[in-house]
């Protein structure tokens, strides 16, 4: 009650520097941690866990003059599709008790349907915010891969996201808004603005260069671009692309991927590098 008071006092002074969330009460999934709190995720194992540190995202929200009023359920260890635990119980869409909220950001979903919270926070794998939001007729968004900072052992898989859910599309736009950008401690986070326009000038040096998709033979995977690292003795993934004699790697998962970089460039078709080493036929 104090954080709000202290935000009505700002917003009541018109010389005061408002924060994005000045005030606004937002609900934590029972995953992200914060510093001090009950950190449970929906499990007996861990029903007298206290965190010892904040979530990097959650830390962002907070930072934004948000103010966490409530922790939501989630299923244990939040590996479900539906919101059920021993120690929290079912959570039920609000639309229609007997019925499912999904999950496993079921308890985000049921509070912002509810209306007891504007804005929550969810994280997805295989449709962990995007059931909830679903289920409650909430709006949730699964971010890309590494576009917001994530402290938990999921950051190291490419399909494990934190993101916003909300209750219109421009609250979810803007608390996306606030958690997104490069954070220094997070593994799987996007490339600082030096690498990003280090890509730029690649793609400008493509348009007078040779452009190959590599599938082989010392190819940089993501880990190690995004660090700004080369790592040796590696399975090499077909992630780059060749101009001239400079090597960019980029995440081409798909021949249509590539494509699209080699438009991009100006380019029709992919060539072999400067060493013979051929490319992905099956692209050409």
């Amino acid at each position: 009650m104090q954080q709000a008071r202290e935000a009505e006092a700002k917003h009541a002074r018109s010389d005061s520097n408002i924060r994005a969330l000045e005030g606004l009460s937002i609900a934590i999934k029972d995953e992200m941690h914060i510093d001090g709190q009950p950190a449970t995720t929906g499990s007996l194992y861990l029903k007298d866990n206290v965190s010892t540190e904040t979530h990097y995202s959650v830390q962002r929200l907070l930072d934004a003059g948000a103010i966490v009023h409530a922790r939501t359920t989630t299923p244990e260890f939040f590996c479900s599709g539906v919101t059920d635990s021993r120690l929290h119980g079912t959570t039920h869409t609000p639309w229609k008790y007997g019925f499912t909220c999904g999950g496993s950001s079921g308890g985000s979903g049921a509070s912002l349907a509810t209306g007891t919270s504007p804005l929550a926070t969810g994280s997805d794998i295989g449709g962990s915010i995007r059931i909830p939001a679903a289920c409650c007729g909430v709006v949730g968004y699964k971010p890309p891969y590494g576009r917001n900072p994530d402290n938990t052992a999921f950051a190291f898989d490419m399909y494990a996201v934190v993101g916003p859910m909300g209750r219109t599309v421009g609250d979810t736009a803007m608390m996306q808004n606030i958690m997104c950008g490069p954070y220094p401690l997070d593994y799987a986070g996007e490339q600082p603005v030096e690498d990003r326009e280090r890509y730029k000038a690649a793609v400008n040096e493509a348009k007078q260069g040779r452009l190959g998709l590599w599938s082989e033979a010392n190819a940089i995977p993501p880990w190690a671009w995004r660090r700004g690292q080369r790592t040796p003795n590696v399975n090499p993934m077909p992630t780059d692309f060749q101009c001239g004699s400079k090597r960019y790697c980029r995440e081409m998962t798909s021949c249509e991927e590539a494509k699209y970089y080699l438009r991009q460039c100006g380019r029709t078709s992919l060539d072999s590098d400067q060493d013979g080493v051929p490319c992905e036929s099956i692209c050409k």
